[in-house]
């Protein structure tokens, strides 16, 4: 028993001895890496930018609403092609399964409650979102 702990502590202590030995080499690789990583993220965002007109007031609370809205309409979709058939008849589908159909109605109703109440929002508030 007494050689276990000896033998571990002794391993321990090894290993913290030889742990600042990490070359300086690695850490600025690391750095550029971190650093790399960074300006591909502005990148993107920039990229972002140019597909959605951003406005000039809390851009950030505009994508996430803009990305719960975006959710939901993928979600309803989903769904819907899920639920229905295509059919030659008006209003061309059929509905195969109801509950999921159900869903789809609540998850569009939930959208467009979703965007009236933030568009009510930016208009009180002068953000000028979609104007």
């Amino acid at each position: 028993m007494n050689k276990k702990i000896l033998i571990g502590s002794m391993l321990v202590f090894t290993m913290l001895l030889l742990m600042p030995s990490i070359p300086a080499i690695q850490i600025e690789s690391f750095k550029e890496g971190v650093q790399q990583n960074i300006d591909d993220l502005k990148t993107r965002l920039s990229n972002i930018e140019s597909l959605i007109e951003l406005p000039e007031r809390f851009p950030l609370l505009f994508l996430f609403v803009y990305s719960i809205a975006l959710f939901r309409l993928i979600r309803f979709e989903i769904l819907f092609e899920l639920a229905t058939e295509p059919s030659d008849f008006a209003p061309g589908y059929i509905v195969t399964n109801w509950l999921l159909y159900i869903r789809c109605a609540f998850l569009i109703n939930g959208l467009d409650w979703w965007l009236a109440i933030w568009i009510e929002i930016s208009e009180n508030f002068g953000w000028g979102w979609f104007d």
